[in-house]
Parts: structure tokens; sequence; C-alpha cells
């Protein structure tokens, strides 16, 4: 099923999504949609928020696997009129390996002045997507003819300013993969020992992005730190909230040796605790915004 969503993901495909509408558009706002369409598209995304938020609702079965996705512009191929963007996705974190790779190809259609996209995958098969606009997003569905054999479970892509949804029907709910901003962050520890540590030049991203980190002590012992943007589960639904989350944790990421939290907007979250970790240490970390593209 993994290899199935990122398959998805690179061809767009939608054999049993909604319709576009067929109605034409003005040159003018064809234009306007492929401005937009090609201003969202580029970044890093992950579905790791979704997955912590329905784990957290206790509907962990209903999560989509772990899915992170690049999009990068082609500006040597691409012009006004046409946009070029390279699709790599992994089936995992941002650390796990490139799975599926393709080219996505952008412009309006002349015939009715709406943004088409030709999905081209690594073994040379295409197939064209359509997109319209639907209020503040776009959805993007594949022309009728597509194979299922070789563009794997259907599905719809949703396009919006911060997100990329992909909503498969066969699947309990959309894939999720949300816009990732780049951190850089750094971590400094008491240890056992009573020696200092602090280790800088740490860079991740805010959708669950993770820094894996190695003390000094004898046994050496690994922490990872985790960065978290997005919304916080509430059993009793009053406490919905959109958080950006900082942990720092051992063995087992239900249980962090320390964590904190702050509003998305602030751009910056971290903690500090002393003598309140197994034997005696301290631990401190900080995380800072340097890119709005993880």
């Amino acid at each position: 099923m993994k290899l199935s969503l990122s398959l998805l993901l690179l061809t767009a495909i939608a054999l049993c999504g909604p319709t576009t509408t067929s109605a034409s558009q003005a040159p003018a706002e064809g234009l306007l949609d492929l401005r937009e369409i090609a201003a969202w598209l580029p970044g890093s995304f992950d579905n790791d928020p979704q997955r912590a938020f329905l784990q957290g609702m206790k509907r962990g079965a209903d999560a989509p696997p772990r899915m992170h996705l690049q999009i990068k512009a082609d500006s040597a191929a691409s012009t006004p009129s046409d946009r070029s963007f390279e699709i790599s996705a992994r089936n995992g974190s941002e650390h796990d390996a490139v799975a599926l790779q393709a080219r996505w190809q952008l412009r309006v259609d002349p015939a009715d002045q709406r943004v088409s996209m030709q999905t081209i995958a690594a073994d040379g098969r295409s197939c064209t997507v359509r997109w319209a606009r639907q209020v503040d997003s776009f959805v993007g569905v594949a022309a009728p003819g597509c194979e299922r054999a070789a563009f794997g479970v259907p599905g719809t892509l949703r396009l919006g300013s911060d997100e990329l949804w992909i909503d498969d029907a066969a699947a309990v709910v959309p894939n999720k993969l949300y816009r990732a901003a780049r951190f850089d962050c750094f971590v400094a520890l008491r240890l056992r020992n009573g020696k200092a540590q602090a280790i800088t030049g740490l860079s991740t991203h805010d959708r669950g992005g993770t820094i894996d980190i190695q003390s000094e002590d004898t046994p050496p012992r690994k922490l990872r730190l985790l960065l978290r943007r997005g919304l916080w589960p509430s059993n009793s639904g009053n406490n919905f909230v959109q958080l950006m989350s900082l942990y720092v944790y051992e063995d087992d990421p239900e249980n962090p040796l320390a964590n904190g939290w702050a509003t998305p907007e602030s751009g910056r979250v971290g903690f500090g605790v002393g003598d309140e970790l197994p034997g005696g240490q301290s631990l401190s970390a900080r995380c800072t915004r340097q890119s709005s593209t993880g």
C-alpha cells in the first residue's frame, strides 16, 4: 500500500474522483490559475502531523503510511506559460531513500484556458491531470483513460497554499501532506558526570522532522529531537489548537525526556529543564525558523 500511495502522488491519477468543470475560462483566468498553482507546489511536504493527530484521537489505524514529498521547480525548463517540477517521494521520513521520482509539466490548455498537467513517470509513462479552482484551493483530476495498472490506486489531488492532499477513494481518510519550514536547532545537556555538552548546527523541518543526537557519556546516550507543527488532538473536542511542539526523547517517543511548545506564528520554540531527568542531568533545546521551505 505504501508504494501505491507514493505512485499515486507521483503520477496524480484520479480515476474515481470528482470531475472538473468543462466550462471555458478567459485566458487571463487560466494564467492566474497557473501562477497560483506554480507558486503553491514547490516545497517539502509531510503527513506526520496528520498521523500524530489521528493517533492522539485514538484513530491510529486510520492513518495513512508516512510519506515525505519534495517538489522542486525546474526553472531551466520553465517559462511563464509552461511550468516544470521535479517530484521526489519517500515512503517514510525525510531520512529514508527516495522511492519514486517524476516530472510534472503544467500549462494552460488553449481549448478551454484551464490548467493541464502532464505527469511523467521515471519509466516514461504519462497521464494528463486537469486542475480546477474550488474556492481557495485547486482540485486535480486525471483525464479518462489512464490505466489503473500503470498508475496505482485512484485518487484526487487537492492543493492549498499550505497543504497537498491525496484523496484516495479506497482509504478511510485523505492523505494530508503539510508544507514544511526549515528550522535551525541546538541542544545543551549536562551529563551524568557533570560535563556540559552543547550541540549546534542542527537543522530539520517542522512537520515531524527529527535529529539524532549522541551524548558524550560513557557509554554514549542516543537521543532524538522531534519538531512538529500541527493540530493538537483533543478527545473532549474543547482544545483543538495549532501548536509548534518540540520533544527530546531517548527510547520512547511517547515518553519524552522533555518538551516545549509555542504558537506556530512565533517561528521559534524551546524548553529548559534542570535536575528533572534520570540521574539529575539538565537538558535544553531551541529551534528557530530559517526558511518557509523545508
